[in-house]
């Protein structure tokens, strides 16, 4: 065969480690500390494969490294027919072996997750994961050291949040029940449209019915 047998550098434990320790220290030297919320689907619809709502109970610390810091990426804020959507992005660089410390044994994940959410104290605000690359950097010295994790700013769903963490837990509660129920003030609707409108009058189209 071409490949020298006398180098095998995929199988080198004590190399892998040791970029494991650089990847480590160097996304804990200008990382930003964040809160991991692992989702949970209640109710799933199985001809749409999808959940009717999502519970957050857990709100984990780590550490993440902001890797698109020069400014948001995506399409920024885009005026739709149902008003202003933001359409923030950024991509946070994780590495493994801090997924396996602190958060897989709570969550029993082999990996960060779709769906999932982190929360930014620096800007105050959710994101929702929305792609994992876990093959980037591919394979240095035949083993991965850390994930590229790409977030969307998060749009309330209605879904219920109880982390123990009051900034996250108050405000985003609040957010669902105003968007679960939009007209929650339909009475006062309902009267002023009887100011404007008489429904008790004869239909002129109904030919006297």
């Amino acid at each position: 065969m071409a490949r020298n047998q006398y180098f095998n550098y995929y199988g080198a434990t004590n190399e892998q480690s040791l970029i494991d320790d650089l990847v480590v220290e160097s996304i804990r030297q200008y990382a930003h500390d964040m809160i991991y919320l692992p989702r949970t689907g209640n109710n799933k619809d199985e001809t749409l494969n999808e959940y009717e709502y999502n519970t957050f109970s857990d709100g984990l610390d780590c550490e993440f490294y902001l890797k698109s810091a020069s400014s948001f990426e995506g399409q920024g804020m885009l005026l739709e027919k149902f008003g202003l959507q933001i359409k923030n992005q950024m991509i946070l660089t994780m590495a493994i072996r801090s997924f396996t410390e602190f958060i897989k044994p709570t969550t029993a994940k082999e990996r960060v997750q779709e769906g999932d959410l982190i929360y930014i104290p620096m800007l105050k605000a959710l994101y929702e994961i929305t792609y994992v690359d876990t093959s980037m950097p591919f394979y240095q010295m035949g083993k991965l050291q850390a994930w590229d994790i790409t977030l969307e700013l998060y749009e309330s769903s209605n879904d219920v949040f109880s982390t123990g963490n009051a900034e996250i837990d108050d405000v985003y509660n609040a957010m669902d029940n105003i968007a679960n129920d939009p007209f929650d003030q339909g009475d006062d609707f309902e009267a002023e449209a009887n100011t404007v409108l008489d429904f008790s009058e004869v239909n002129p189209f109904s030919d006297g019915f």
